[in-house]
């Protein structure tokens, strides 16, 4: 009874798991670190395309332009990665290039780096299995010590 309580519980997990969108990190790394800071940025890449979206931030490092001495702890805005094929820049009534990171710290302060001014990666996180995967495995252990 226990081993058929046990596959259907296999079952059940294998079968009934949401799907789950992968956890990434971005990392962006100063092409002149006397100007500016490196920054990471974690992101749930729920669409699986492999690309940073606003929507998917889930934590920020944070931002230092080591020229100015100031520190920025909010991401305002995503920057499309830089291509051969770069649109020109445009900018917003603020007077902030569009097509630019935006870092913030409260409510006036703002710096705006310029994508080339950095060198991308993306990589997975690991992260710990889920509860179901968990049960999954304590019911193995516990069945193997049994025939044991």
């Amino acid at each position: 009874m226990f081993q058929k309580s046990l596959i259907a519980l296999a079952a059940l997990t294998a079968f009934a798991a949401p799907a789950q969108s992968a956890v990434l990190k971005f990392t962006a790394t100063a092409n002149f670190p006397w100007q500016s800071s490196d920054f990471s940025i974690l992101f749930d890449d729920q669409d699986g395309d492999g690309k940073l979206s606003a929507d998917e931030v889930v934590s920020f490092s944070g931002f230092t332009n080591i020229q100015l001495g100031q520190s920025y702890s909010e991401l305002l805005r995503v920057s499309p990665v830089p291509t051969e094929t770069d649109e020109p820049q445009t900018f917003t009534s603020g007077g902030f290039p569009i097509n630019t990171w935006l870092f913030g710290e409260g409510p006036s302060q703002r710096t705006a780096p310029q994508p080339s001014s950095f060198s991308y990666a993306v990589t997975s996180v690991a992260l710990p299995a889920s509860g179901g995967s968990l049960l999954l495995a304590l019911g193995l252990f516990s069945l193997a010590r049994r025939r044991a």
